[in-house]
């Protein structure tokens, strides 16, 4: 493994082009797939904008908010990132997202993002509340192989004093090097899905989905 040294630092607004970025890139999961865009009927550009004022804008208990997010850097080079936040009790973050995505489009884009999540429903694995989450996992492709994964989410955890609270990270089943990578840290497979309509391939990365968790 090739080492490199990191610095670590909490994401600012002028970092908000770096986390779109990762956020998209996550969603893809090794394909051109980004969920938001195929069940909101959004091109990329139009994303990208709404994107941009919700992280702005910091909601708390869901995942795109810049102050989750942690930065890794290399000689001033953005390396990766990664999101962490404790899903609330009263209000999930997928219902938190679906609000925000409401503020700023039609009915009929709305309309055909609910039709889709019940069509695909049984691929969806319920987050347990008041659980740290992990999301938006990125290190752009000249930084991996080197161990920036593992010591981005291991100094989320010291930051955000997760101490031994349960942590949850889900990620698409066909995702086999992020898959490996969470099983080293040290995360273990709790709960898998899958959608048996393979239509589900037009719109999200993989049929299956599987939630893993931190060993204690």
């Amino acid at each position: 493994m090739q080492t490199k040294n990191y610095t670590f630092r909490k994401a600012e607004e002028k970092d908000l082009d770096f986390l779109i970025e990762a956020i998209i890139e996550s969603e893809k999961s090794g394909t051109d797939k980004i969920h938001y865009c195929t069940f909101f009927d959004l091109s990329e550009i139009e994303l990208r904008r709404i994107l941009a004022d919700f992280l702005v804008e910091n909601i708390e208990n869901q995942e795109i908010a810049i102050d989750y997010f942690l930065i890794a850097e290399h000689e001033n080079q953005y390396a990766g990132t990664c999101s962490l936040y404790l899903e609330n009790a009263k209000q999930t973050a997928e219902r938190i997202k679906a609000l925000y995505f409401g503020y700023f489009l039609d009915k009929t884009k709305m309309q055909r993002a609910i039709e889709l999540n019940q069509r695909f429903q049984t691929i969806y694995l319920e987050r347990k509340p008041e659980t740290w989450q992990v999301e938006c996992v990125y290190v752009r492709e000249k930084f991996r192989g080197t161990g920036l994964l593992e010591q981005l989410v291991k100094k989320q955890f010291e930051d955000k004093k997760v101490g031994t609270a349960i942590v949850q990270i889900q990620l698409s089943k066909t995702n086999e090097k992020a898959y490996k990578a969470y099983l080293k840290i040290g995360f273990e497979v709790r709960q898998e899905s899958f959608c048996e309509d393979s239509d589900v391939l037009n719109y999200l990365p993989s049929q299956s989905r599987v939630l893993m968790e931190l060993k204690k």
